[in-house]
């Protein structure tokens, strides 16, 4: 059941429309979240034969809260449409946001009640706001007359913190089935703030199949937003598949704005077998790669400050172990990411307590991997990746050193190869091997030279 289930598709599985006859009903958590206002058993959407169901499942993460981010720019987003008719709201978020950024993240701030019904009557009487707009209202409208927490988001804008509702007490008894608990510490953090919560046995599946290579190299969004920077890992990631030319490979890789990465890589991986991709944020549940064996990733996944402060807040942690849990959330979303996003592999293919055979590549500059790759993955091997030995060919040298001859200006607007090549006296085929070769793009890369289909450029940054 969701809040727009069409008759057609309830039918097609076998299904009714009539939730009260359906011994199994599926619902989303935010249809539980949002129905659940006071207590569970008076949620009578929920009801079978008239009465609370006796037996709950929940699927994957479970918090006994939800919570909300509101950053000074989503404060800003309002300003304009609300000048002229809301001046009064508008006044008091404008007043909310300069109290934000003069307070350190940690502290606290309450967000004046009278908010909410402003923002309602917003929402209802203004024409042409954006989604955004909408979303951040009603943010608002949700945390008005909080408590809210203050952290910060990316690039270091400010923001609060607070908390959208609660799932009420009595939704126990119920069985929680996440994959990634064994790691977590979100349980312990609601366990330490009452929420009783018993932790069941777990399988001890072993990872002694799974060997992991760690280059130790900054792969986030800033690197990877970096022509130079992005063009180096490329070259890396790209060694790695073309060694092993008849497997295929999946590549784990931060999305960024602008950049299409995994047309850069296919560029760089010409004759190699299939390579798939499978961003950060699309990790989970899915099955589509559970026979291949090799995994690249391209830099871990991690959150703002703001998206670990409303996890402790979803957690029911308190302000006075903020610091220290807020510190182990960090280790253990990392260790549950990566299993998360791993297991797509031919990893998840076990049996007899033994995980299916894998190679994971992992570039990125956390220095603890070693021992977080032990938390999450029992058993399993951790080795150095080297990276691309940058010593060049004599002609590979020479065509380094003729582009760095170049002036700035001019290699910034991009020099045709053809130049280069009829320059230097070199066949056009032999031209192609020696610049296609890792280690020349590498050595390219670290001077900011990105080699397009038909000419260099350099990059300032």
């Amino acid at each position: 059941m969701t809040a727009d289930t069409p008759v057609a598709s309830a039918f097609e599985f076998g299904g009714s429309i009539n939730a009260d006859r359906a011994p199994i009903l599926f619902v989303t958590a935010q249809m539980i979240q949002s129905r659940c206002r006071g207590r569970f058993a008076d949620a009578s959407e929920f009801y079978y034969k008239g009465k609370p169901r006796r037996l709950r499942v929940w699927d994957e993460d479970f918090f006994v809260a939800d919570a909300v981010i509101i950053s000074g720019d989503d404060f800003g987003e309002l300003m304009r449409p609300l000048r002229g008719s809301f001046d009064t709201l508008a006044n008091e978020i404008e007043h909310l946001e300069d109290r934000l950024r003069r307070m350190p993240p940690g502290s606290e701030v309450v967000v004046p009640q009278s908010i909410s019904a402003a923002a309602s009557a917003a929402l209802m009487k203004l024409v042409g706001l954006s989604d955004s707009q909408k979303r951040v209202l009603e943010a608002l409208r949700c945390v008005a007359g909080q408590t809210c927490r203050v952290s910060v988001v990316s690039y270091g804008v400010p923001a609060i913190v607070g908390q959208r509702s609660r799932l009420p007490d009595d939704i126990a008894p119920l069985f929680v089935l996440d994959a990634s608990a064994r790691v977590s510490e979100t349980y312990p953090i609601m366990m330490r703030a009452g929420v009783p919560i018993e932790l069941m046995p777990y399988a001890p599946l072993s990872y002694s199949s799974a060997t992991f290579y760690h280059l130790r190299r900054g792969a986030g969004r800033t690197a990877i937003a970096n022509p130079a920077v992005r063009a180096s890992l490329i070259a890396e990631a790209a060694a790695v598949i073309n060694a092993a030319p008849g497997d295929d490979h999946l590549v784990v890789y931060n999305r960024v704005n602008g950049v299409d990465l995994p047309k850069e890589l296919k560029l760089a991986c010409k004759g190699a077998g299939g390579v798939e991709f499978l961003y950060w944020g699309d990790h989970r549940a899915k099955n589509d790669y559970r026979h291949i064996r090799r995994v690249v990733c391209v830099g871990l996944l991690r959150f703002p400050e703001a998206g670990y402060d409303a996890q402790h807040l979803k957690s029911g942690g308190g302000l006075a172990n903020r610091l220290t849990d807020v510190t182990a959330l960090r280790d253990s979303e990392l260790c549950s990411v990566m299993l998360q996003a791993f297991a797509r592999s031919n990893m998840r293919n076990h049996g007899d307590l033994e995980c299916g055979n894998c190679e994971i590549y992992i570039i990125d500059n956390e220095r603890r991997l070693p021992s977080l790759l032990g938390r999450a993955f029992p058993g399993s091997a951790v080795q150095e990746w080297k990276p691309l030995n940058s010593k060049l060919a004599p002609r590979q040298s020479e065509i380094l050193d003729h582009l760095l001859s170049i002036t700035a200006g001019d290699l910034s607007k991009g020099i045709n190869k053809s130049s280069v090549y009829n320059r230097l006296g070199i066949e056009k085929s032999n031209f192609s091997k020696l610049i296609n070769d890792e280690r020349f793009r590498t050595a390219a890369a670290k001077q900011g030279i990105i080699i397009e289909p038909r000419r260099f450029v350099r990059h300032s940054s």
